[in-house]
């Protein structure tokens, strides 16, 4: 399977969410290519609501339940999400995230179904996880490929294919594995060429519907 994966990030509203449906819908659903949108706890139950794409939220809390104020719990992301991002960049810079935090998540999610999308830079990271990477999607993420500032960076394909080589033969060819690291509509191609990558998580691209339906459509025609 082939992804496509939106993460709005904290950018997103209801109002958002209705006006980027609305242009959304009216391209054709892609036959080999599955699209996720990850937004805002807030917006869950509309994008939910949406035939066109499947709902993904952005985090889920370490805690499986109780006294924990203000946590939104794997169950609580079962009403709506049927995948859940989980160490992503921004988590691990901004919130001190650790990849034991991370293992807590990913366990919390797979209990009651929901399918964790591991986001990760350092390969070592992964066998803190391994006995969960059969369960999950992961995202290469590398930090210096990373955009900032509304500005995408140039990105080390030759690089990018060693590396991502390297996790295949730890860890499988058959794992689900993505790129992440400033996706947009100029670099998509060559990253489907290096034919070792099972999809994308877009970030400041998937803001754009159109953008990010073209992405997916470069995509799905090389996959």
């Amino acid at each position: 399977m082939n992804y496509l994966i939106a993460n709005w990030k904290a950018n997103d509203n209801l109002e958002f969410a209705k006006n980027w449906f609305t242009l959304w819908n009216k391209n054709p659903a892609f036959n080999n290519l599955a699209a996720i949108v990850c937004s805002s706890f807030p917006v869950l139950s509309f994008v939910a609501s949406q035939r066109s794409v499947i709902c993904g939220a952005q985090d889920v809390s370490l805690f499986s339940g109780g006294s924990h104020t203000g946590e939104v719990t794997a169950s609580d992301l079962a009403l709506f999400a049927k995948y859940c991002l989980v160490g992503h960049s921004e988590r691990r810079k901004e919130m001190r995230e650790t990849i034991e935090d991370v293992r807590s998540k990913m366990e919390n999610l797979i209990q009651v179904a929901i399918i964790p999308i591991l986001c990760f830079e350092e390969v070592e990271d992964l066998k803190v996880v391994k006995g969960l990477i059969s369960k999950s999607i992961l995202v290469y993420e590398p930090s210096e490929n990373i955009s900032s500032g509304g500005q995408f960076k140039e990105v080390d394909f030759n690089a990018l294919y060693e590396t991502v080589s390297d996790i295949k033969s730890r860890y499988g060819s058959n794992i689900s594995l993505l790129y992440g690291g400033s996706v947009n509509i100029k670099n998509v191609l060559q990253v489907a060429n290096l034919n070792v990558f099972n999809g994308v998580l877009v970030g400041k691209a998937s803001l754009e519907p159109l953008e990010f339906y073209q992405i997916g459509k470069i995509w799905a025609q090389k996959a």
